[in-house]
């Protein structure tokens, strides 16, 4: 059975593709975590639209440059215009 696993080119695409979605979903959510993390110890008060916000954003880019902008933001509302985009 496995030897016709390792043969078949369309299963070994398909577990390809798999793993591949599996670490970008991992990324999307360490990311997140990340967003989260951050806004709850520099912008406690904005968490729940950074919750918002990770939570529909589905690029990890975009989750980046968040990210990126919220430590280069220097008073809450820098903050909070990051997170409403």
């Amino acid at each position: 059975m496995k030897d016709n696993i390792e043969d078949n080119w369309f299963l070994q695409e398909w577990v390809q593709k798999g793993k591949a979605e599996g670490l970008e979903e991992g990324s999307l959510r360490e990311l997140r975590d990340l967003l989260l993390r951050f806004t709850t110890k520099r912008f406690p008060d904005l968490v729940s639209q950074a919750q918002k916000q990770a939570e529909q954003t589905k690029s990890q880019e975009q989750l980046r440059t968040m990210i990126d902008q919220l430590v280069a933001a220097n008073t809450v509302q820098e903050a909070r215009s990051v997170l409403l985009g």
